[in-house]
């Protein structure tokens, strides 16, 4: 079988999904260790048996809407490749969002305290890490096997990191600068009929009733985790905009809403 030949064939067993022909084609240069370049410029070459079975077998699983991300432990997030399982939520790219809004108001050269709160694959923590190499960063996770992946991304680019388990901030035994969180904010009943989405750990994207319980428990604690002059950047989803603001109504925080790069209201950037 050639890579025409089975490039055809997936694209068939593929038809129903949003991209069909580019995840075939990520698909076939993950089996064969190649560039997407390089397959699509190679398609005489003949593959092997074994090829063919697990590029089929692949296919096959995204047939189903498994993520593209958990057949290949690959997710591209702010211009780097990292690592990811079935043990860590797939980084989203609303949450690039945040990591510019962080770049844009925190100098390069920053030598405080940065804490990635809940910080699953480590994406938010190691970019952060290689944005602000002065700065001290904390990882924190519930899961082990979330803390897990992370270290191994964080070893992936030699980010110095000092990760910790426990829950939102609790392990932090100092007050930090910066915190950034992308919590799980879902709910059950409405709010996405993504099939992808339910592929990945349930604990990583459901949080309540309302999908706003990790978030409002994170808020609650940050008087004791900023410092004097301490912010946080916390990810939502737009809908829960209104119901947020009416909270923080009741709160003695300052906020700024910052939009996403589709224009939605998407982080909450709070000071005390």
């Amino acid at each position: 079988m050639t890579i025409q030949e089975l490039l055809c064939h997936a694209y068939k067993e593929l038809a129903h999904l949003e991209t069909p022909h580019l995840d075939a084609e990520i698909i076939l240069a993950h089996v064969l260790k190649k560039p997407r370049e390089y397959v699509l410029a190679h398609s005489e070459e003949s593959l092997s048996d074994a090829e063919a079975h697990r590029c089929n077998s692949l296919i096959a699983r995204r047939s189903n809407r498994e993520p593209v991300a958990y057949l290949t432990n690959h997710k591209a997030f702010c211009g780097r490749d990292f690592y990811v399982d079935q043990r860590v939520h797939i980084p989203k790219p609303a949450t690039e969002d945040m990591i510019d809004a962080i770049q844009r108001e925190v100098p390069n050269d920053f030598t405080g305290t940065i804490a990635d709160i809940g910080t699953g694959s480590g994406c938010i923590a190691v970019t952060l890490a290689l944005q602000f190499p002065k700065a001290a960063i904390f990882a924190t996770d519930i899961s082990d096997d979330a803390l897990a992946v992370a270290v191994q991304n964080a070893k992936q680019y030699d980010a110095h990191i000092t990760f910790l388990k426990g829950s939102l901030g609790e392990p932090l035994k100092k007050p930090m600068d910066i915190v950034a969180a992308n919590l799980p904010y879902g709910w059950h009943n409405g709010w996405t009929d993504d099939a992808e989405v339910f592929f990945q750990p349930e604990i990583s994207y459901i949080s309540g009733s309302d999908g706003l319980s990790a978030l409002y428990e994170l808020i609650k604690k940050l008087p004791r985790m900023l410092s004097k002059s301490g912010r946080a950047y916390l990810e939502f989803d737009p809908r829960q905009m209104q119901t947020i603001t009416e909270f923080l109504a009741k709160t003695n925080y300052t906020y700024t809403l910052l939009k996403d790069t589709a224009g939605f209201d998407r982080i909450l950037r709070l000071t005390k």
